[in-house]
């Protein structure tokens, strides 16, 4: 059985990991679109901790209500892997539509920017997190 603290480590480090990976994929494309617009190093380096600070901002919350769950699951064997992953898949996307439906969300769109990068790192992390867990109690992936 693994540590409830070291639980709570691998599902933030599996947040920050997946977002700064999610935060390199974002911005590839820019760099590909405008060349010019960041070309020194330390322009990249800032708009890439930018990027993961919003990440961060976006995806903390969802990490909060998730707590609960990682602080109880112990056990990760067959089914309840799978059960877990999309149990985890949706936590990330409920919030931002709950935030939505409650009016705390101003843009006019429902699915628009933050959704789709929420839903990416919801559906990433969950497996991430898993996965470690799994590795760290000595089950077979």
């Amino acid at each position: 059985m693994i540590p409830w603290w070291k639980r709570l480590v691998y599902s933030l480090a599996s947040v920050v990991a997946t977002g700064t990976v999610l935060g390199l994929v974002v911005l590839f494309p820019y760099s590909l679109e405008k060349p010019v617009a960041h070309h020194s190093p330390i322009g990249w380096l800032g708009m890439f901790l930018f990027f993961e600070c919003l990440v961060m901002m976006l995806t903390f919350p969802c990490w909060l209500l998730a707590t609960p769950l990682i602080l109880v699951v112990t056990n990760f064997r067959g089914w309840r892997f799978w059960t877990y992953w999309a149990i985890g898949s949706f936590i990330g996307p409920l919030y931002w539509f709950g935030r939505k439906l409650i009016g705390l969300d101003t843009n006019g769109k429902l699915y628009g920017e933050p959704y789709w990068v929420v839903s990416a790192v919801s559906v990433l992390v969950s497996l991430v997190y898993l996965l470690i867990a799994r590795r760290a109690q000595g089950l077979r992936i």
